[in-house]
């Protein structure tokens, strides 16, 4: 596949900066706030822990790619029929596809399930108002600034494929490597395929829409019913 252009690109700045917080978010900053939170917080549960670095992270990332939002809000891309359009088309792909991969990975594994997912489902239980800030409002543009107007849109301008591989086994990677340890390699392969459906319609949507604003909306969308599964038991 050829090397992508976008009509908006990240400046040096924000990629480096990007690049490092990047490695900080998936490395230091999990095991740091869940140090310190507890010690300066002895009462505060896991929950908050988790919400805290939401938090932290949303706020970190926005900051480091301002520039580069509000030259997405001024891309004409970022409105209007085509956008709507091929957001409908990423999302309805990323159904089908999914429809299609998790009952054979069902069929190679019966008692397979997505441990991520399922951790996500209690939370989403024990606090669904939290949990629902966190993941519709906060968690989308954070994962879309990194995974596709980062990481995506650096490696696309190289090679496309590449853009498309790397973004989509990155994303898989960072929903499991906290498990990593915890369960089987076996049963974390399967939730690593299992997100790979996602990264690539994201991408996909990011790629064609031109702007960041569709991976976000489809994420948010993505997590919304997933959300409204747990709570309400609707299967989408």
């Amino acid at each position: 596949m050829d090397p992508i252009s976008f009509p908006v690109s990240l400046t040096r700045r924000e990629r480096t900066l990007g690049a490092g917080y990047y490695l900080a978010q998936v490395t230091v900053l999990p095991l740091l706030l869940a140090a310190l939170l507890p010690q300066l917080f002895p009462q505060i549960s896991t929950m908050q822990v988790n919400l805290c670095f939401y938090c932290i992270n949303f706020a970190c990332i926005l900051w480091i790619f301002r520039g580069f939002l509000a030259a997405h809000l001024r891309f004409p891309g970022a409105r209007g029929l085509r956008l709507v359009w091929i957001s409908m088309l990423a999302l309805a792909g990323y159904e089908a596809i999914s429809s299609l991969l998790t009952p054979l990975l069902y069929r190679l594994d019966p008692s397979f399930y997505n441990v991520n997912d399922a951790a996500v489902a209690e939370m989403v239980r024990s606090s669904p108002a939290a949990m629902a800030i966190a993941t519709v409002l906060l968690v989308p543009p954070a994962e879309e600034l990194i995974f596709r107007g980062l990481i995506f849109g650096c490696a696309a301008e190289k090679s496309g494929a590449l853009g498309y591989a790397l973004s989509c086994a990155l994303f898989a990677l960072v929903h499991i490597l906290g498990y990593v340890g915890a369960y089987s390699p076996a049963q974390l392969a399967c939730c690593f395929v299992q997100y790979l459906p996602a990264g690539i319609a994201l991408a996909w949507a990011y790629h064609f829409s031109g702007s960041i604003f569709s991976p976000i909306a489809i994420h948010a969308l993505i997590n919304a019913m997933s959300l409204a599964g747990v709570l309400w038991g609707i299967s989408f």
